[in-house]
């Protein structure tokens, strides 16, 4: 808001329950479930956008919307559960995509509700690679937090977790 819309506003940290942040803000944040439900539900006049939509616009970059983190202490001590892990990440990604998201939606459906056609649109509509535009990205983002006094210190890389070369044939 302030970088780019030059807006100087106060954050509270709340849990994500839209009706009880709105009761004492002009504006509140949902994420990942809590935003599509709501969203479904809202009312006409309240406006809704679309966080990578946003950061698309005002960068250029695509939007990172997860990352699985690990401490270098970690993968030196698990590598083969690490390498596991990533297997199974790996299977459960190709599975969805093969699938058409099939079975991920029936469970999300069973959750949360919503209508087939809205959970295929909507998975289909992501992005499930890191790409080097995405690294960019990223670097671009650290780099903002870093200008706006919300990370004390630079970032100056990322290292990726190359499964490959932490991998012993048997």
């Amino acid at each position: 808001m302030n970088r780019y819309y030059d807006i100087d506003v106060q954050y509270e940290t709340m849990d994500p329950n839209y009706e009880e942040m709105l009761k004492e803000h002009d504006a509140c944040l949902l994420i990942g479930d809590d935003a599509i439900v709501t969203s479904w539900n809202k009312e006409k006049d309240i406006h809704q956008y679309d966080l990578g939509a946003l950061w698309e616009y005002f960068t250029g970059f695509p939007m990172t919307y997860a990352v699985f983190a690990v401490r270098k202490d970690a993968w030196l001590r698990y590598p083969v559960l690490l390498e596991d892990l990533f297997q199974q990440f790996t299977y459960s990604k190709d599975t969805s995509l093969n699938n058409h998201f099939h079975e991920m939606i029936k469970s999300i459906q069973l959750q949360l509700g919503g209508s087939t056609s809205f959970w295929k649109q909507y998975f289909i509509g992501l992005n499930y690679d890191l790409t080097e535009r995405h690294m960019e990205g990223l670097m671009h983002y650290f780099s903002l937090a870093h200008d706006l006094k919300l990370l004390n210190r630079k970032v100056d890389q990322i290292s990726l977790w190359q499964p490959s070369q932490h991998c012993h044939s048997v």
